[in-house]
């Protein structure tokens, strides 16, 4: 929440939001294919969870981000042009 500007808050977070929801669809259909593909072995769900888990790869890059330029007590985000 305190990477986005405060004035634009709401828009950010809807944004976010939509792009969630639009990678839900196609990734949930795509974790029934690999289901069908291992024949319905459910240990191997956490196989695809670890391939989801690579998501926190760029998310450890915008953490490290965040701190380098302030973090919780001086980051200051930047305001796109109107």
């Amino acid at each position: 929440m305190q990477i986005f500007p405060h004035a634009k808050f709401g828009q950010f977070s809807a944004a976010g939001m939509i792009f969630g929801c639009g990678i839900g669809v196609p990734g949930n259909y795509l974790a029934g294919t690999f289901m069908d593909m291992v024949n319905s072995n459910y240990r191997m769900a956490y196989l695809w969870m670890l391939i989801g888990g690579v998501s926190l790869i760029p998310t450890l890059f915008v953490y490290r981000d965040w701190k380098r330029f302030g973090g919780p007590d001086n980051y200051v985000p930047p305001m796109p042009p109107e």
